[in-house]
């Protein structure tokens, strides 16, 4: 993972997987509410103005996502 990667990475995907987290860690709820309310924070968090900006919704991982 380059540097700059990194930085973006922290600042903004991070917050709003805390902020998932914060809300719905150790609950039960299902995974389209779970994707919904990050897709929503994650927009609001992340500046429109990022050059190249893009964000890959698509998960490999087959863990549920409140573990």
């Amino acid at each position: 993972m380059n540097a700059q990667f990194s930085i973006y990475y922290k600042k903004y995907v991070s917050k709003p997987m805390q902020e998932v987290v914060d809300k719905y860690g150790g609950t039960d709820v299902s995974d389209l509410i779970l994707d919904r309310y990050f897709r929503e924070r994650l927009i609001h968090n992340y500046p429109p103005s990022v050059p190249g900006g893009r964000v890959n919704f698509n998960s490999t991982s087959n863990i549920p996502a409140t573990n």
